[in-house]
């Protein structure tokens, strides 16, 4: 069997060719060089099993460590020096990226050096070495791709690293299946055989995270493989040429769906999103439904890239104009108040368009007994209060049982199309234009319009900045859009349109409190949340 080293070893690093290397980029450089010769000494000795000889890598270890130390001591240096200025540092953080993922990569050798030493099992079968030896190449490939700042080069080595990872899968599977074929083979060997292949696992999955950095040493973004290649299509069916175009992201949602700008240039400016497909599809379906319906209050669907994947992307037209929630934060009175009835003409508009006479679900009291646990699971100490209840104060378990016997008969008699994820923050206003635009509408449905309202009447107060700097300006924009809707709701024969708004309301303050991490300020809502439903109980109880 050819060993690890030789002529790959003698290769290695030919290719280092960018000029002008930054002192981190020739430290990296190395610690890159060190990782190697421990990964072809490890894979050597294995060969031989020579399994004393193999605990070498824990002393090389030691030097890949303290490289990785001392990377770290230069990188906060050169960032306490550029002043934290974004775009002057993301080059220096995809290196600390890379320096990290090769400290994983040898701490990943020390284990498998060490997992046949005493044991008296048979030698490391062929397979598994093999599979080690192609590991050294796809690492120089992972490495050589990243030096270069080679988004193409690194897209062959993430493809060599993928297709190795599907034989240790395999490999994997047959052992535990029947312990590699052999019905006698004992139990140590089948365990030392998995451990062996967990450890290479390891190393490959820091290959392609390696790999992965050089887009985000080449574009300045954090993005995955599979992201930046449906960002690629998309951009080229947009117009664009093969890696010719701006990308920023923009924001990253709590569901792990990546949002950015796309720019190009004359040609124009998208929003690219990308997330797992069943996030993403209902979200295409919702732009086309809506634009079918009402064009304009939603952006245009441009593209759409991995449909019958896992993971799914689009672009869609890049809405100009100020988030509601901003205005709320910074804007003039005059501004957020123009703001605010420009977004009850666009509603009034939707709500007509879309009412069908249908009476909707209603499920405040279901959606708060369903996230509870949520609730309860960050902050254990809410589950204390109102636990029991008083001939003064009901529990919050009496509350929601007596909210959910009175709940169904104050349906409306109407639905309308829903935004469904109703926050200030998903609201665009243009100035200039005057135009209301919605986003980030993949919850989109019929249904109640006090479901969008009591989620946007709490949107704006469960900000502790706004609540801090602008809480009487928000309670006044909220009565007005209560007021508003009232007489929308009313208008349209909704008689109890005023107690499922209190519902509505419970429930958006007490589900939000599972997303505050601030124990202090999530007690404040969940007591919010309390207060409407005690509201409630003392409307309706005979």
């Amino acid at each position: 069997m050819r060993r690890a080293g030789g002529e790959a070893a003698a290769g290695a690093y030919r290719c280092y060719s960018v000029p002008e290397l930054s002192d981190l980029d020739k430290l990296l450089i190395i610690q890159g060089r060190n990782v190697r010769l421990q990964q072809a000494t490890c894979l050597d000795r294995l060969v031989e099993s020579d399994y004393p000889g193999a605990r070498k890598v824990e002393e090389m270890d030691r030097v890949v460590d303290h490289l990785a130390r001392t990377f770290e001591d230069r990188f906060f240096g050169a960032l306490a020096r550029n002043g934290g200025v974004a775009d002057e540092t993301r080059r220096e953080r995809s290196l600390l990226l890379v320096s990290r993922q090769l400290e994983d990569i040898g701490d990943r050798l020390v284990e498998l050096a060490r997992i046949r030493e005493g044991t008296g099992v048979p030698a490391v079968r062929s397979d598994i070495l093999d599979l080690g030896q192609k590991s050294v190449r796809t690492f120089t490939a992972a490495l050589e791709a990243f030096f270069q700042e080679s988004i193409s080069l690194a897209r062959e080595a993430f493809e060599m690293v993928i297709a190795l990872e599907e034989i240790c899968q395999d490999l994997l599977n047959t052992y535990l299946d029947d312990g590699g074929g052999a019905a006698n083979t004992a139990g140590s060997e089948v365990a030392a055989r998995v451990l062996e292949i967990q450890c290479l696992r390891g190393i490959l999955l820091a290959q392609l995270h390696i790999a992965e950095s050089t887009i985000y040493r080449v574009s300045g973004e954090r993005l995955s493989f599979s992201q930046y290649m449906h960002l690629e299509r998309l951009a080229r069916e947009a117009g664009a040429r093969t890696g010719c175009f701006s990308y920023r992201n923009l924001w990253g949602g709590i569901s792990g769906a990546v949002v950015g700008k796309l720019d190009l240039g004359e040609k124009g400016q998208w929003v690219f999103k990308d997330g797992i497909s069943k996030k993403i599809l209902p979200e295409v379906e919702n732009l086309k439904k809506w634009n079918e319906v009402l064009e304009g209050v939603v952006p245009r669907l441009v593209a759409v890239d991995g449909e019958g994947g896992e993971t799914q992307s689009f672009l869609s037209e890049f809405v100009d104009g100020e988030l509601l929630s901003d205005i709320v934060l910074n804007g003039t009175w005059e501004e957020k108040v123009e703001a605010q009835r420009a977004l009850h003409r666009t509603l009034a508009r939707i709500w007509e368009t879309t009412l069908i006479e249908t009476a909707p679900e209603v499920s405040s009291v279901k959606q708060i007994r369903d996230r509870l646990d949520g609730v309860f699971s960050q902050h254990p100490r809410l589950r204390m209060i109102r636990r029991v209840g008083s001939p003064a104060a009901l529990s919050l378990d009496q509350l929601l049982e007596l909210a959910a016997e009175t709940e169904p008969a104050l349906a409306p008699p109407f639905s309308v199309m829903l935004h469904g994820d109703f926050n200030a923050n998903n609201i665009m206003y243009n100035s200039k234009s005057g135009d209301v635009r919605f986003i980030d509408i993949h919850r989109s449905k019929h249904g109640d319009l006090v479901q969008d309202l009591g989620v946007f009447l709490v949107s704006g107060v469960r900000n502790p900045l706004a609540r801090m700097t602008v809480l009487e300006d928000l309670k006044s924009l909220n009565k007005m859009t209560k007021r508003f809707a009232r007489e929308f709701a009313m208008g349209h024969g909704d008689e109890h349109f005023d107690l499922r708004l209190i519902l509505s309301r419970a429930r958006s303050f007490i589900t939000s409190s599972r997303l505050i991490s601030d124990f202090g300020f999530a007690k404040e809502l969940f007591l919010e949340g309390l207060y409407y439903l005690d509201k409630f109980s003392e409307r309706v109880k005979p």
